[in-house]
């Protein structure tokens, strides 16, 4: 008797931008043997977004004019909170937005993911750790334990984010960042890169420096 093997899912990045292309490499660390989904190509408006960029796939529309089907799923590479935001809106009853934690990514115990989440190569993930949806946190970040970090955040890569912090929705943190230990960040905050944050960020406001100071 023939065996009928399931298709696989189709998967869209949207996005086609640097972030974009750095998750086609991201994604294809994972065995072949172990993807339900295939990659599709890009969803972008930006139709020239790929030109002098080798890629091994196409953008072949957008998120507003492409007819998604029955089981596609959408990485989002996006990294601008708000847009994040706003692109979830007009998504989220069509399609279902791809979680990918990449291989090597270190892993604790008892954390929660949200839909649409990304992380990516050489993160560390400790324990007890709750991350909302739409989250991106970039290579080599590291999340210490009991902390929570809300919807549409996104995290550059080597952040250092210390035990116990709290972050709000929409929050940015450039690469290299820390945040020591018991903290808490509003909703919009944006934190530039390289900076160190000792106290509460109380306001959606931007820091720098070390120590981060209102800019």
């Amino acid at each position: 008797m023939e065996v009928i093997m399931p298709s696989k899912k189709r998967l869209f990045i949207l996005g086609a931008g640097g972030f974009g292309r750095e998750l086609e490499s991201w994604l294809q660390l994972m065995p072949e043997a172990k993807r339900d989904w295939q990659i599709a190509g890009y969803l972008d408006k930006n139709k020239q977004a790929l030109d002098n960029f080798p890629s091994d796939y196409e953008i072949i529309g957008d998120e507003d004019s492409y007819q998604f089907g029955s089981g596609d799923l959408v990485a989002l590479s996006i990294i601008e909170p708000k847009i994040k935001e706003a692109i979830y809106s007009k998504l989220k009853n069509k399609v279902r937005f791809f979680t990918y934690i990449a291989p090597g990514v270190v892993w604790g115990k008892h954390n929660q993911i949200g839909e649409g989440t990304i992380i990516c190569p050489g993160c560390v993930i400790s324990t007890n750790i709750n991350l909302g949806k739409l989250v991106t946190i970039n290579t080599s970040s590291q999340i210490g334990h009991d902390t929570s970090i809300a919807d549409f955040c996104s995290i550059m890569a080597n952040v250092d984010i210390g035990g116990g912090n709290k972050l709000g929705k929409r929050v940015f943190i450039g690469t290299n960042a820390t945040i020591i230990p018991q903290r808490e960040v509003s909703d919009d905050a944006r934190i530039g890169s390289g900076s160190i944050v000792l106290r509460n960020i109380k306001e959606a406001k931007t820091v720098f420096g070390n120590p981060a100071k209102t800019i």
